[in-house]
């Protein structure tokens, strides 16, 4: 039972893309400034992704043989893996590893969004005006976690 695998998420030490300050040489900052959009395709992220792919690579070598389900590198910093218990404790102990975390499967909280943030809700956001404008959710950024597709969640239900 010693090679059974789990799915572990680990992180590393190196900022993603999206927040990189320009702290190593010869590779400038990615962060975009406030008030300004993060350029995927520019040649500074692209030449940081191409960094963060190597240390990335470097550390999957660590563990070889164990089965990398995805990389990271805009907004986290890491891998998933399907990993031995033993593989992931020696991953923690490696200098370029902030952690290693055991995938969990989750319940979601919540297929109406809306109506839990109160957001339609009687003097909820989208009810509100501003300048005479009513808001509605124009110009908002969501956050979408993507919790797999199950055929008979009630998300999915005909109403």
């Amino acid at each position: 039972f010693a090679q059974d695998r789990k799915t572990y998420i680990v992180q590393l030490k190196d900022e993603p893309a999206a927040t990189y300050q320009g702290t190593l040489p010869g590779l400038e900052a990615t962060q975009p400034a406030a008030g300004s959009s993060f350029k995927y395709g520019s040649a500074a992220v692209q030449n940081y992704l191409a960094y963060l792919s190597q240390q990335q690579s470097n550390v999957i070598a660590l563990v070889g043989n164990a089965p990398v389900i995805a990389t990271y590198d805009t907004v986290f910093n890491g891998f998933a893996a399907r990993l031995t218990q033993e593989e992931a404790l020696a991953l923690r102990g490696n200098a370029a590893v902030v952690d290693v975390f055991e995938d969990e499967p989750r319940k979601l909280d919540t297929i109406s969004t809306s109506k839990f943030l109160g957001l339609s809700t009687a003097g909820g956001l989208w009810s509100k005006n501003i300048g005479g404008v009513a808001i509605n959710g124009e110009d908002m950024v969501i956050g979408v976690v993507d919790g797999g597709i199950w055929p008979e969640s009630p998300a999915f239900a005909d109403r």
